[in-house]
């Protein structure tokens, strides 16, 4: 398996809101999750492990045609029912292998998929781990053998599935990345969808760089990680990130 980047995670995924705090209060009181910090324009939410979310004020929002990412639970039917009685707009549940899975909608339009699996140590309505990194592409067969060319992609799973907009829409996953990639060429993304975690952010940034991948300029964030962007075939921006907790590799 070829390894070219020191990806190992999602550290943050991105959600452009027309109203922060209409939707902190909405992702709290509905998905169950805490702040993590507050600025004047984005707040940071987390669940009970895993990646953080980021909700920032923008007038433009992303237009997904496939749910950026997944929301796992423990009891999918069980959290689909909650949730309609709260009026939160979902899509029928379905059973996708041994999970059982829906859509929801966020006050903004957003697309949240909620995955269901009976998992030790957790309440039958815990919102556990966010999940998944769907990226929406319009050509998949070049998309993958772009990151299979630059970033040593390796696939585990050629599937089908069912977006907002289609059925039997293709997807791959992979062994080394952490994104899951749909041909669906209707999303437009105003913000990058997410900031993915690697263990060594300057030999990944040399290499990109070097494959002639665009990428942007290596800075230091306020939080004090090290951080780039690079470019997919689509125009779209996707972040790598050393948290300041990661060691190097």
């Amino acid at each position: 398996m070829k390894e070219y980047v020191n990806f190992e995670g999602v550290f943050r995924f991105y959600l452009p809101v027309q109203d922060r705090q209409k939707a902190k209060e909405w992702y709290c009181n509905h998905l169950g999750m805490k702040l993590h910090q507050e600025e004047e324009q984005h707040v940071i939410l987390s669940l009970l492990t895993g990646p953080t979310l980021q909700l920032f004020q923008c007038e433009n929002v992303n237009q997904y045609s496939v749910a950026p990412f997944m929301i796992k639970t423990v009891d999918g039917k069980a959290c689909h029912k909650r949730l309609t009685e709260n009026s939160v707009e979902t899509t029928p549940v379905e059973e996708f292998y041994h999970y059982w899975c829906f859509s929801l909608i966020d006050p903004d339009g957003n697309p949240i998929e909620i995955t269901g699996e009976q998992l030790e140590g957790y309440k039958d309505n815990d919102m556990i781990i966010m999940q998944g990194n769907f990226f929406a592409v319009s050509n998949l067969e070049r998309t993958l053998a772009w990151y299979e060319k630059h970033f040593g992609a390796d696939v585990e799973y050629d599937f089908t599935m069912n977006s907002l907009v289609a059925t039997n829409t293709r997807a791959v996953t992979f062994h080394n990345l952490p994104i899951s990639l749909v041909e669906s060429p209707i999303s437009q993304l105003v913000h990058r969808q997410c900031t993915i975690r690697t263990t060594n952010i300057e030999a990944d940034y040399e290499h990109l760089k070097g494959s002639g991948v665009e990428v942007t300029e290596l800075y230091e964030t306020t939080e004090g990680n090290r951080m780039f962007c690079y470019i997919d075939p689509d125009g779209y921006e996707i972040g790598v990130c050393q948290p300041t907790w990661v060691n190097r590799k």
